[in-house]
C-alpha cells in the first residue's frame, strides 16, 4: 500500500456551543490503518515501518479539518498492551482561514 489517507465525517456534537472534533476516532482509524498496512507489507514479505504520518480529513458541517497523525509502533504496541504510551502522540490540525472563524467553528461553512 503506497498511501492512505482517513477521511471522517461525524455528526455535529458541542460541548459549549463550540463543535467538538473527533479527535480519538481519528486516532483510532490511523492506527488501525497503519496496522493494516504493516500487516500486509508483512505478508508481503516487505519490512514493516516504525512509523508513518496519517493524512486525515474530517469534515465540520461542510468545512473541511486537515490532520497529520503519527503513528508509530511504540504506540501500536502500547494500545495492543493496555498500557500507556511512553510517548506524546501530537496531532496537528489544520483548519483553513475563513472569513468568520467564530461561526465556522460553531456550524462549519454552511452558515
Amino acid at each position: 500500500m503506497r498511501g492512505m489517507i482517513i477521511c471522517s465525517s461525524f455528526k455535529k456534537t458541542s460541548v459549549a456551543g463550540h463543535l467538538t472534533i473527533p479527535s480519538p476516532q481519528l486516532i483510532a482509524a490511523a492506527v488501525a490503518a497503519f496496522n493494516q498496512n504493516n500487516s500486509r507489507r508483512r505478508t508481503g514479505g516487505r519490512p514493516q515501518l516504525n512509523s508513518k504520518y496519517i493524512p486525515a480529513i474530517t469534515m465540520a458541517g461542510s468545512a473541511p479539518i486537515f490532520c497529520r497523525i503519527p503513528v508509530t509502533t511504540t504506540l501500536l504496541t502500547a494500545l495492543t498492551t493496555d498500557t500507556y504510551p511512553a510517548e506524546e502522540t501530537v496531532v496537528l490540525r489544520y483548519v483553513p482561514p475563513v472569513p468568520n472563524p467564530e461561526t465556522h467553528r460553531i456550524s462549519g461553512c454552511g452558515s
